[in-house]
């Protein structure tokens, strides 16, 4: 496996090459500025508690690499900003800064503005 400061370099070097990259809103300033827990809202349904983990990530789409950013993440799934729309049901795999590669499954996707879809899915085991 490798570094965890190898992987975000290869991952932020791939990225940059890469036409098919989210792009956050403008207005998004504080986007990297969110860590640990977030915050529970009284209806939540959740199984288990999500986390903030905001960064860069790989997206493999078929034979096709997609800059993601990541937005936080859970026991049992993750959720992502990606520049095209995915389909629930669709699996995919993203290779995160921490050198580990998942394969998932998605669960929901809308978008947010052009080259900007929230999607939300589920780590396949």
């Amino acid at each position: 496996m490798l570094d965890r400061s190898d992987a975000r370099k290869l991952i932020s070097d791939s990225w940059d090459s890469l036409t098919s990259a989210a792009q956050l809103p403008e207005e998004w300033t504080d986007f990297f500025d969110h860590e640990g827990p977030t915050p529970l809202a009284f209806d939540d349904q959740r199984s288990y508690r999500r986390f903030y983990l905001r960064g860069k990530a790989l997206l493999r789409r078929d034979d096709t690499l997609h800059g993601v950013y990541t937005k936080d993440v859970s026991r049992t799934g993750i959720s992502f900003y990606c520049s095209e729309q995915l389909f629930p049901r669709e699996q995919v795999s993203i290779w995160l800064p921490d050198g580990t590669n998942h394969r998932l499954k998605i669960a929901r996707c809308h978008r947010v503005q052009s080259k900007c879809y929230e999607c939300g899915a589920t780590f396949e085991r």
